[in-house]
C-alpha cells in the first residue's frame, strides 16, 4: 500500500530502499547544468537589452508616453500597489531561480529565460511605480 515502485525488497523497509534523486535533473553532470544556466542568462541579457531599447523609444516620443500615464490612482494607493507588487515579484524571482536550478531540463532553456525575464521586468515596473508615487 505504501511502497513505491523501484524501491527495495521490503514493503516498508526504508533502509533497504534504493536512493532516488529528489529532482531528476540532479542526475546530470554539473558542467551541463552550468552550461544550461549560462545559456539562460545570456538569453535573459539579450531580452533586457531589447526592453531597454523599446523603453527608450517610449520615453523619448511624447505621444507614445502620453498614451501609457492613462490610469490614475491616488498617491497612497499607488505606493501600496507598487510595494506589494515588488514583494510578490521578488518571491517569483526566487521561485523561478529555484526551478531553473532543480526542475528545468536542457530543452526548456527558453521557458526558463522567459520566466526570469518576466519576473525582472515586473519587479522593475513595480519599483518604478513605487518610486514615482513617492516623489510626487
Amino acid at each position: 500500500m505504501w511502497t513505491r515502485p523501484g524501491y527495495g525488497k521490503g514493503a516498508g523497509d526504508v533502509e533497504a530502499a534504493v536512493a532516488q534523486p529528489l529532482y531528476p535533473m540532479m542526475m546530470e553532470p554539473p558542467e551541463l547544468r552550468w552550461a544550461f544556466i549560462r545559456r539562460i542568462y545570456s538569453i535573459l541579457a539579450f531580452q533586457m537589452l531589447i526592453t531597454v531599447a523599446v523603453a527608450a523609444f517610449v520615453v523619448s516620443v511624447p505621444s507614445v508616453s502620453h498614451f501609457f500615464v492613462i490610469f490614475h490612482l491616488g498617491r497612497i494607493s499607488t505606493m501600496i500597489y507598487g510595494a506589494i507588487a515588488a514583494i510578490i515579484f521578488c518571491g517569483y524571482i526566487i521561485y523561478d531561480t529555484d526551478n531553473l536550478i532543480k526542475r528545468y531540463s536542457y530543452d526548456e532553456y527558453i521557458w526558463a529565460a522567459v520566466a526570469l525575464y518576466l519576473d525582472i521586468i515586473n519587479l522593475f515596473l513595480s519599483l518604478l511605480t513605487l518610486f514615482r508615487a513617492s516623489e510626487s
